[in-house]
């Protein structure tokens, strides 16, 4: 494979993983800061049973994150497909079930919260002495339980309308709104846990106003609506979506086990110090989620393309680039450790103080194993191979940490819950690795290997050619190599020669028009596909959105001298469909 054309392929996807990145996070992170700033505002204001009731609180949040995972997971697998295919009504039959379904969950969440609280609470492990705050705390967080999820899910799409900023805005007014109601409640209201929760579910609103609103607008490509629904995908979600559910509900359990076993050998010192711990290890791991989810996304769309080389470049990507992040990110958690620790507990003598700060520094080891199993687990998500997937969930869940937890916690106490999780994030890490090996039943030799790629998977080397373009003096160049291949293949003179000429204009339209719009470096990414009896062209750039389709129909049909290449290609084209996925053009014809 051409060297240069592999690197400039590679950045194209660098950038777009970049370019996803950071709203991924943020999204993945918004209950980390929520959470922060309640235990903030709790272990300074309320007192320890405020930052007990939070945690023992967290094994039901995440139940409900479970749903939210499979909606979120599903629908970026779904609509990544039907996006790579072309098939853009059943995007928005997937939009508009996922906010039903999500609509759904949340009100009898919402009911449960308010008509059972101290049910819910001694589910949970709440003991007589914090009964009253985690129950309360339950029915505060409870009015924001719908607005939580329906924002999660529309953050997700927003990225589909190149609506990034407002996510960033969104959450920049919650962290704000949660702050100021957090205090007001507690601090001079004197209303406890319950302000505290009532504060986060204010934010929630806020939140879901800011983020929602967009799809209210006519420029909104997904609508909801009730008669695009596509139920029958129900099914689908359920069965892609559940490894990331099942992850998050044994999770869940997990840390029930955790502070079930704390409160029997431990003190409540410890289970504080555990939910700190918990508030703090979601902000810095909503990094390694937000890659893996990025990848996923991106995965799906490449799957639907059944574009191998994108695979294996973005994989690369993310095992490289994305594990430096990490890296990073690790790094910072065990540095700032002291500077997150003091900020709940000022009395840097006390026993929490020391507990809470090793646990921290633990959690910068968790990070770096638990990317591997994160980037995996998302990828065979995205490739449909749900069984090993579910594996995964298994092993990182509870299967390895539940059984240790039983054994140390008693004989180490905190201690014991550090080594336990380090044991199991490791041990899915090998797992990562394992599988590439128990697939092939030899070591992978290659990086296309490693990630598992059947050699029967998307056009051969034979049935493809693959073209970079960056400058107007190599589109001439490529249209006689698309020419040439075309020929070579035994396509006849006139098909190849009209295939040869539709790529030549609309490559020559873009370099033209897009690459000098804005001072930032493009590229035209082209594919030529021969598979039956077609010739299929498929020209990816990051420029500007530009639809060919539109401005044909917007052309002035009395001036035939006004793009003329258009014209042209739009006659010879036996169909053409234009798509802007995440960020880039990209425009399939059948010749």
């Amino acid at each position: 494979m051409n060297k240069s054309l592999e690197r400039s392929d590679a950045q194209i996807i660098s950038r777009l993983f970049f370019r996803l990145l950071p709203a991924q996070s943020f999204m993945l992170a918004l209950n980390g800061l929520n959470n922060m700033i309640d235990g903030l505002v709790g272990s300074n204001f309320v007192g320890a049973k405020a930052m007990s009731a939070i945690g023992i609180y967290t094994p039901l949040q995440m139940a409900c994150m479970a749903v939210s995972m499979i909606l979120m997971s599903s629908s970026q697998v779904l609509c990544g497909r039907y996006m790579g295919e072309g098939r853009m009504e059943k995007t928005r039959g997937v939009f508009s079930l996922t906010l039903t379904i999500a609509l759904a969950f949340t009100a009898a969440v919402t009911l449960a919260s308010f008509l059972f609280p101290w049910t819910l609470a001694g589910f949970l492990g709440a003991t007589q002495e914090n009964m009253p705050d985690v129950s309360n705390y339950i029915i505060g967080r409870g009015i924001g339980v719908i607005p939580l999820l329906l924002g999660q899910q529309l953050a997700s799409f927003l990225q589909l309308e190149r609506q990034s900023m407002r996510n960033y805005v969104a959450t920049g007014l919650m962290l704000v709104v949660n702050a100021g109601f957090d205090l007001f409640f507690a601090a001079v209201l004197n209303m406890g846990a319950m302000g505290l929760g009532i504060a986060t579910s204010l934010s929630n609103w806020a939140y879901l106003a800011v983020v929602g609103s967009f799809f209210l607008k006519p420029e909104a490509t997904l609508k909801y609506s009730i008669r695009t629904i596509e139920w029958k995908e129900m099914a689908s979600m359920v069965s892609i979506g559940f490894p990331s559910a099942l992850l998050v509900f044994l999770t869940a359990l997990r840390g029930t086990i955790f502070n079930r076993m704390l409160a029997a050998h431990a003190t409540l010192e410890a289970v504080a110090a555990l939910a700190t711990f918990n508030m703090v290890y979601i902000l810095f791991s909503a990094m390694v989620s937000g890659i893996s989810t990025t990848g996923r996304i991106l995965a799906s769309v490449s799957y639907g393309e059944e574009d191998r080389r994108s695979l294996t470049l973005l994989m690369r990507t993310i095992l490289t680039k994305g594990y430096a992040i990490v890296l990073i990110t690790a790094a910072l958690e065990f540095l700032l450790a002291g500077f997150f620790t003091g900020l709940y507990y000022s009395d840097h003598t006390s026993a929490v103080y020391a507990m809470t700060l090793n646990g921290i520094r633990w959690g910068s080891l968790f990070l770096l194993l638990q990317i591997f199993s994160s980037i995996f687990s998302s990828y065979y998500q995205a490739l449909g191979r749900i069984k090993v997937v579910n594996v995964f969930s298994v092993m990182e869940g509870i299967a390895v940490m539940g059984p240790l937890a039983i054994v140390l916690v008693p004989r180490m106490g905190l201690d014991g819950l550090w080594i336990t999780m380090l044991a199991g994030y490791a041990v899915t890490a090998l797992f990562a690795a394992a599988y590439a090996v128990i697939y092939w039943k030899r070591l992978p030799k290659t990086l296309e290997e490693w990630i598992t790629l059947p050699p029967d998977f998307g056009a051969s080397e034979e049935q493809r050619l693959d073209i970079t373009i960056h400058s107007m003096d190599e589109v001439t160049a490529t249209s006689k190599q698309v020419l040439a291949f075309c020929s070579g293949r035994g396509i006849e003179r006139r098909r190849a020669y009209y295939s040869a000429l539709c790529l030549e204009e609309i490559a020559a339209n873009i370099v033209k028009h897009g690459f000098h719009a804005d001072n930032k470096s493009h590229a035209v990414d082209v594919r030529v596909v021969h598979k039956g009896e077609d010739v299929i062209l498929r020209v990816k750039d990051d420029c500007a959105p530009f639809n060919p389709q539109e401005r044909a129909e917007l052309l002035d049909t009395q001036d035939m001298t006004r793009n003329i290449g258009l014209r042209m290609v739009m006659r010879i084209a036996k169909s053409m469909d234009y798509q802007n996925l995440l960020g880039l053009n990209v425009l399939t014809m059948r010749v």
